[in-house]
């Protein structure tokens, strides 16, 4: 994951090789590991990740990939942060928006609907 946030918004860092997962996941069992694996395949390609899975990625998600709007992953989800207190969400919501951190639009809504629906696929 690091990797392709590295990469996405060309970070000038030298990473550690990753070390080698000892078991492997199947598709579905961890929607946080699949949902942050769509991330990864749509900023490295799905061979970056079909190793770490037994039984690989899905052809449903490698299909959908390219169809994907991803932005989302990008942007801020406001919801989130509705229990930091009044008093200081207006200046944590302004820092993160300085550092180009800037809350969801409606097409972001739908999109991370479309990707939720494809994590609920049969694997």
């Amino acid at each position: 994951m690091l990797t392709a946030v590295v990469e996405a918004y060309g970070y000038p860092v030298r990473l550690p090789e990753p070390a080698t997962r000892k078991s492997k996941r199947k598709w579905g069992e961890s929607k946080a590991t699949d949902l942050s694996s769509i991330y990864v395949m749509s900023k490295l390609g799905p061979d970056e990740v079909a190793e770490t899975y037994s039984g690989g990625i899905p052809n449903a998600i490698r299909a959908a990939l390219p169809k994907l709007d991803l932005e989302f992953f990008n942007r801020v989800n406001p919801h989130a942060y509705h229990n930091i207190p009044d008093q200081l969400r207006g200046r944590f919501l302004k820092q993160l928006a300085e550092f180009g951190l800037h809350p969801y639009e409606r097409k972001d809504w739908a999109a991370a609907e479309k990707v939720a629906e494809l994590l609920e696929l049969p694997a």
